[in-house]
């Protein structure tokens, strides 16, 4: 059924005294052809004695008004039940997609990183995001018949730190501290690659792992 019975019911009045919109009237015939509860009231109020049968035009306008106004604010009000509705399920939408991009982590691109000493401290900076996952890798190599110790680092953000925060925004990150041998690093790198085993790599392989990676500090 296109309409509920309550409005139906309510054109009633105006369908019996054949003063209601010709849409009405198809609506509620093809209405009461499908529901005899409606039918039942439409017969009881076209016998009733309360309804004149040839009533005065002042009677046929307020009746038209009043039910008029009755689906009036029945419409309105589910109108505004819809609209409701529509405003909810686009807020869940949106927390819901806020949810999803702060649990989205990628890797950070070396073009947003710098990394310098201050106060001893080996400092990594992240230009327009948060930093929400550091990983560190210290390693020991030999250069020539020199050892020096370099660190190979990346960094991870969320695509939500990335939407919310400009470019103009910094977050800092300790790499290494003054007291945890800083000063003994020779070179800092950006390597995104397998940190398994870096440790235990032969010269050769480490070199090549190096050669992979984006130099972003070096004494």
């Amino acid at each position: 059924m296109k309409y509920p019975c309550e409005l139906v019911q309510d054109l009633l009045p105006l369908y019996i005294d054949e003063v209601c919109s010709e849409e009405s009237k198809k609506a509620v015939e093809e209405h009461l052809s499908e529901c005899p509860d409606c039918r039942a009231v439409y017969a009881e109020m076209r016998d009733s004695d309360e309804i004149e049968l040839t009533p005065s035009l002042a009677n046929r306008e307020r009746q038209k008004a009043e039910s008029y106004q009755s689906v009036k604010k029945k419409l309105f009000r589910k109108q505004l039940l819809a609209a409701v509705g529509a405003v909810f399920a686009l807020a869940i939408l949106v927390f819901a997609a806020i949810g999803i991009l702060k649990n989205t982590q990628q890797v950070v691109e070396y073009n947003k990183i710098s990394v310098s000493i201050a106060g001893g401290d080996l400092i990594g900076r992240l230009r327009g995001s948060e930093v929400s996952y550091l990983k560190i890798k210290r390693v020991s190599t030999t250069v020539g018949s020199e050892e020096k110790d370099v660190l190979l680092f990346y960094v991870s953000d969320t695509k939500w730190d990335e939407l919310i925060n400009s470019e103009k925004v910094f977050s800092e990150f300790t790499l290494c501290a003054a007291d945890k041998g800083s000063d003994d690093i020779s070179a800092v790198y950006y390597f995104t690659g397998d940190y398994t085993n870096l440790e235990n790599m032969s010269e050769t392989e480490f070199q090549n792992t190096i050669l992979s990676s984006q130099l972003l500090w070096e004494k």
